[in-house]
């Protein structure tokens, strides 16, 4: 007898034993569960990037290049330049042409000059309500370094397409890959949007149409005399902005001789580059010779222009994207500065009211 209710006291301990193991799994179960969901939500984002990035993959034959400057000097000459991109072992190719033995000879282009790189710190981010795919480019010999961009062009002639460049503050290469179709570009725009946290209230049959009239997105603003101004003198110019536009450095590096600006308004939409160089960098003898030079040299349909005493104003829209653009240079005593304005049909309400003020402000030294 007394074996038997040794034995049936035995039995009840397993079963309460076996009861409480259930009960204090049931929450691990749970929170193991939570974390391989966000493990997988984090592998289906990457496995995305890597799709995004292979189907960028393309070579750009017949885009752009701007002069390399070597020594404050003109090396290469504006021409067709080439980007070839890898989107998935992140290698970039770049070529241009240059000047023979430093005079105005241009090389034919069997004598480009190319240079191959690799990609690192890409990131998918955001400017304003536009997905952009960033990175730092070194090239192979680890003499040349650049910052690398991918962006959907939504608006404008080369809409529906995504512009490469290649960039750095002596050079760049720019291009549009003009071979992927339109379904291929919503798409790729789609997971764009999904990656960068991007909420799109539009259609995307609306935002990727060049009928940007119709399809633009209407913004209310504040009154811009009821905007508060803050001046800002970061180096051999002064300028007043809205206080709700940030201003930074361009670049890492510094100099006595240059500064580089850029301005991005509340929505993190970079619209301003500000820009300032020592005079007797700039072989003229009064402002009317860079104005014709400006003239002459520039890539917009120009819709306005005037010249003064120590300054000039052009401005008009961007024959590649479509863009609007305002584009002020002062003469000052000793520098040369630059004001350039630059943003998308569709924030016209925005940006616009703000010119007139922020224009009548820039004074260089």
């Amino acid at each position: 007898m007394n074996r038997l209710i040794l034995l049936l006291t035995s039995f009840c301990f397993v079963l309460l034993s076996c009861g409480e193991n259930e009960i204090t799994n049931e929450p691990k179960e749970e929170i193991q569960s939570e974390e391989n969901i966000q493990a997988k939500l984090e592998r289906e984002k990457e496995k995305l990037k890597s799709s995004i990035l292979s189907k960028l993959t393309t070579t750009i034959e017949n885009g752009g290049s701007t002069p390399t400057i070597i020594g404050y000097q003109e090396f290469s000459k504006p021409s067709i330049g080439k980007l070839m991109f890898d989107g998935d072992k992140l290698l970039v190719n770049k070529q241009y042409t240059y000047y023979k033995n430093n005079d105005n000879y241009i090389m034919g282009l069997h004598d480009w000059v190319t240079e191959s790189g690799e990609l690192n710190n890409l990131r998918f981010t955001a400017n304003g309500d536009s997905p952009e795919i960033r990175a730092e480019w070194k090239d192979k010999k680890g003499m040349t370094t650049g910052k690398f961009l991918i962006k959907p062009i939504l608006e404008g002639p080369n809409a529906n397409q995504f512009y490469y460049e290649l960039y750095s503050t002596k050079w760049k290469v720019y291009g549009y890959n003009i071979k992927i179709d339109l379904s291929d570009f919503k798409e790729i725009l789609s997971h764009l949007y999904e990656v960068c946290g991007i909420k799109v209230n539009q259609n995307l049959e609306q935002t990727t149409t060049n009928e940007s009239k119709e399809n633009s997105i209407i913004v209310e603003v504040e009154d811009p005399k009821e905007i508060n101004y803050k001046s800002h003198n970061p180096c051999s110019f002064s300028i007043s902005l809205p206080t709700n536009f940030k201003i930074r450095e361009m670049y890492d590096d510094n100099s006595p001789d240059y500064c580089d600006f850029i301005v991005s308004i509340d929505d993190g939409l970079e619209v301003i580059e500000l820009h300032s160089m020592l005079n007797s960098r700039f072989e003229f003898t009064k402002i009317e010779e860079l104005f014709n030079v400006a003239i002459l040299n520039s890539e917009l349909q120009i819709t306005y222009k005037t010249q003064k005493e120590n300054w000039f104003v052009i401005s008009g829209t961007n024959k590649e994207n479509g863009n609007i653009v305002y584009w002020k240079r002062i003469s000052g005593e000793n520098f040369i500065s630059d004001l350039h304005i630059d943003y998308p049909p569709k924030r016209k309400s925005e940006i616009e009211p703000y010119i007139g003020v922020i224009s009548s402000s820039f004074i260089s030294e």
